[in-house]
Order: C-alpha cells, then sequence, then structure tokens
C-alpha cells in the first residue's frame, strides 16, 4: 500500500474529525491509543556519562487511525504523535505493560494541547491510487476546515 504524507495540522484533523463524527456518528471507525516506550538513549560516551550510570528515556506515543466503515473504500489516516517524556513518567506514574485505548478528547489533551511535542506524522495509507483517489474528498474538506465555525 502506498503511503501519502498529510501536511495537516493534526489539531485541523481531529476537529474535522470530531465535528464529522457529530454529524454522522456512523461513517468512520476510529481508533486512538497511548502507549509509553523506550526512546532512543544519547551516547553516553561522547556526552561523558559515565557508562555504568542508569539513563533510560520514556517516551509516550500517541495513535489515531481513522477509516470509513466500509473497508471497500481502501483507505487508513493514521496519525502517530510522540511526546518525549524524559527519564520518567510524568506524577510518578508506571508505564502500562499493554496499549492503552483512549477516547478522542484524551488524545487530544495528551497529544496535542502539549506545545513541545516531539514528532507528528499523519499519513493516507491506500491500498490503491484509486482508494486515494475517493479519499480526496475527505482531504478537501480537512484543508478547507468546512466545520470552523
Amino acid at each position: 500500500m502506498p503511503d501519502f504524507p498529510i501536511e495537516i495540522a493534526p489539531e485541523q484533523v481531529l476537529n474535522w474529525l470530531k465535528s464529522e463524527i457529530a454529524m454522522r456518528p456512523n461513517e468512520f471507525s476510529v481508533r486512538a491509543e497511548r502507549e509509553f516506550v523506550a526512546a532512543p538513549t544519547l551516547d553516553k560516551q561522547s556526552a561523558g556519562i559515565a557508562e555504568d550510570t542508569d539513563l533510560s528515556a520514556v517516551a509516550a506515543v500517541g495513535r489515531l487511525e481513522v477509516q470509513p466503515l466500509d473497508p471497500s473504500d481502501g483507505w487508513v489516516l493514521r496519525m502517530r504523535v510522540e511526546d518525549q517524556l524524559g527519564d520518567h513518567l510524568p506524577d510518578g506514574r508506571s508505564v502500562a505493560e499493554q496499549v492503552e485505548e483512549i477516547d478522542l478528547d484524551t488524545f487530544e489533551e495528551l497529544f496535542l494541547t502539549p506545545a513541545d511535542r516531539a514528532l507528528v506524522e499523519t499519513v493516507l495509507v491506500a491500498e490503491t491510487q484509486e482508494a486515494a483517489r475517493r479519499a480526496g474528498p475527505i482531504f478537501s474538506d480537512i484543508l478547507t476546515d468546512h466545520h470552523a465555525t
């Protein structure tokens, strides 16, 4: 499946999605989730840190997946947001061992509200060029922000 990077502000995508769900709740399948992962750590030697120093980094990764309820449309919109937390979790929380499903409001609060998020990647995954073409009007709506008030 070809991937098509989408250069749209993630907040705009989420606002459009929430409006669409409010107007047409049976149009899309939506899944949001959060996961804590070990982030790549820096090179201890070049940073002048002793090798025996316990140094780890944690990142919170949010994923949002949107697709039409009719799978024959053949496309999925995927957003991945990574927030580098540093060497510990906020508020002394422990890491969930499994991926945690969250709702759209929680996804927005955790991953789109912080201004210092490290990485946001949004792609359209289409089974065929025809599937990508079918998704075109949706992205046109998102780009023109036709739900804006």
